[in-house]
């Protein structure tokens, strides 16, 4: 039986082919930008490419995905668990807002790169 705090997880599996794959193309723009010498642009390829990599990807690697497993390991009917819970959700929280924060600066920085 799957734990219940994480069946979200397994329903949005495929969202992280979009996640890793803006992943891999923010790996791959800055490069791109230099090799054509847009050195206008270049910098903000850049800053867009780290906000994403480190402020989105990186905090989901580092710490999201080690604190969704971690509750997913509890037993739902432990009396520990509401506290575990809630120390949970305030940490997961902040870096959620941390992440869409740097997600969307990342855009705005791309966009940038654009123009």
């Amino acid at each position: 039986m799957r734990n219940q705090f994480n069946i979200l997880g397994y329903l949005i599996e495929g969202l992280l082919g979009v996640l890793f794959g803006t992943g891999v193309i923010s790996l791959l723009l800055p490069g791109a930008y230099i090799l054509h010498q847009a050195d206008a642009n270049c910098g903000y390829s850049l800053a867009g490419s780290l906000l994403y990599l480190v402020g989105t990807v990186g905090i989901t690697l580092a710490a999201n995905v080690p604190c969704n497993d971690a509750l997913a390991r509890l037993d739902p009917d432990d009396v520990q668990v509401r506290e575990c819970r809630t120390d949970y959700v305030r940490g997961w929280t902040l870096r959620n807002h941390v992440r869409t924060t740097a997600g969307l600066t990342a855009v705005l920085t791309f966009t940038l790169a654009l123009c």
